[in-house]
């Protein structure tokens, strides 16, 4: 059986700005299945006080279960790191920060670009671009995009068969509607290959 737990944290405005009245969070429990991948077992919400704290209590918390808090801020989902039980502990703290969002993405940096030619065959190129981005603002930057096309890592003209992908290793992108979001950091690096 499991025991129950609490979880308390605290939600902060990144930016510096105050946090948004209303703002609730919602905690999610998951367990691995046979073939590692986690599932959905539990899930509970609560509003955030002012002071930005919010409590989780009797929480069934089995071992190996992992926990993350998820808040929403302006369509962008801001998800903690995993917090897994491990031993006997019924408390935790998960705290979760969000950001002010901007769709400026001129703030980006372009730290490195890298371009591979194959000749696929007689008339064709394929064309491998590897971009790696961070964003060294303090603002998360909204990106519109229906996944075809990112405004700016530029295809040339003509290309047919276009594919984005994240590389190896990227900082995960955030899910946004209508496009995604990226982090601020140094430390988070954007591969996307495309």
């Amino acid at each position: 059986g499991a025991s129950l737990g609490t979880f308390t944290g605290t939600l902060s405005n990144g930016s510096g700005g105050a946090l948004p009245a209303g703002q609730t969070v919602t905690l999610v429990g998951l367990d691995q299945d046979q073939t590692g991948s986690y599932q959905k077992v539990s899930e509970f919400q609560s509003p955030v006080n002012g002071d930005g704290s919010y409590q989780f209590t009797g929480v069934a918390v089995a071992l190996n279960r992992a926990f993350l808090i998820i808040s929403s801020y302006g369509g962008v989902e801001y998800q903690s790191d995993p917090v897994i039980v491990k031993d006997a502990t019924t408390n935790y703290s998960i705290p979760l920060i969000i950001y002010e969002k901007t769709n400026d993405f001129n703030g980006l940096t372009l730290d490195q670009v890298h371009l591979k030619f194959d000749l696929a065959s007689q008339n064709v190129i394929q064309v491998t671009e590897l971009y790696i981005v961070t964003n060294p603002g303090k603002q998360v930057v909204f990106v519109t995009s229906d996944g075809t096309a990112i405004p700016f890592l530029p295809v040339p003209p003509g290309a047919i068969g276009v594919q984005f992908q994240l590389a190896q290793g990227s900082a995960q992108l955030l899910n946004s509607t209508g496009g995604f979001a990226l982090l601020p950091g140094s430390d988070k690096q954007y591969g996307f290959l495309a």
